[in-house]
Parts: structure tokens; sequence; C-alpha cells
């Protein structure tokens, strides 16, 4: 018995070494990744879940934010780059998804003879970090109803220097204006 459970012992701590390994090395993959990115002039996280929110109250509204590091953010990306944020497997109110990426901010109002409450999704921006940003009224409205933001909603961030719009012929402005798709095509990025 005394074998093993020495055995046992060995092997959990084989375990979470290899564990600890693996998470050394993704962390390392991130780090190279993003510093190509930087290098590149686009910043692009893919498409992600979001789990850990923070909530907060704000006056009749619950607020949730999931703060994201992200290094290729800049004072100068800010001033003069472009961050769009898509996000879709957005639930409206009457059990449909919203599963186009869209951009945010985006709002969901209630339709006429519906309860009052909407959600509002959007996101602000800060040398290194994004923070990913959820409103909502619902719980005025839905006893009991959930705050926090659905699981099922997914996000890309995108974030292009002043050189590389330059190098696409666009400015800040005219990039915000494309569409998911066209944006896509122009930055080469894996849909």
């Amino acid at each position: 018995m005394k074998r093993m459970k020495l055995w046992m012992g060995f092997s959990l701590v084989i375990l979470l070494s290899c564990s600890k390994s693996k998470d050394i090395v993704e962390a390392g993959h991130s780090r190279a990744s993003q510093q190509q990115q930087a290098k590149s002039g686009v910043g692009d996280t893919g498409w992600e879940s979001i789990s850990g929110w923070t909530t907060i109250d704000s006056n009749e509204y619950k607020v949730s934010f999931f703060h994201k590091s992200f290094p290729i953010i800049s004072n100068e990306v800010i001033a003069q780059g472009a961050i769009i944020v898509f996000a879709k497997h957005i639930p409206l109110e009457d059990e449909r998804m919203l599963d186009k990426p869209t951009k945010l901010p985006y709002a969901v109002y209630p339709q006429p003879g519906k309860p009052a409450f909407h959600q509002y999704w959007y996101f602000t921006v800060q040398e290194g970090a994004l923070r990913y940003q959820y409103r909502t009224n619902k719980h005025q409205y839905v006893p009991g109803a959930s705050i926090a933001p659905p699981a099922t909603v997914q996000f890309r961030s995108v974030i292009i220097s002043a050189d590389y719009l330059q190098r696409m012929g666009h400015t800040k402005n005219s990039i915000v204006g494309l569409t998911y798709e066209q944006l896509v095509s122009l930055a080469a990025l894996t849909p």
C-alpha cells in the first residue's frame, strides 16, 4: 500500500510539473505572438470567449467588464491607429442569437410590448489594455434575471498601428467604417 501511495504521489508531481511546463510554453507563445504582432503593425486576438467578468452597480444598471492586457496598444495607436472590436453570438431578448460578427458598440433594445430592459456591449481602451464591457438593466424588469454577460458571446479585437493604416491606404476614420469581412480581407487576417 505504501508503494502505491508513493507511486501515486510521484505521478502527481510529474503530472503537475508537465502541466506547469505547458503553461509556461503557452505563455511564451503568447508573448512571442504579441511581439510578432507589434512588428507587423496589426494585433489580432482571434475569436475568444470571456469568463471571469467583474460586475458593479451603476445607478439602475449592472455593468460587467473584463480587463485584457494587450501590450501592442500604445498611446500612439490610441491616438493615430485603430482599435476595432467585434462580438458574435449575442443573445437577443426573444431567444434568438445574433451570430454574425457585429462591431462594438452594439445595443439590444426592447421590442414594443416587451419588458423595457436592454443590453449594451462596448469597450474602452487604455495604454496596454482593452476592457470589454456589458451593461444591462434586465434585473429591473425580470425578477431573478442573470446579470452576468452570456457565456455564448465571443469577442475579436483588431489593433492597427498608424503606419500599417497608411500602408493600407486608410485613415483611422475610414478603417472603422469597414465591415468585418472587408477588414479581415484588407488586413489579411484569418476569418
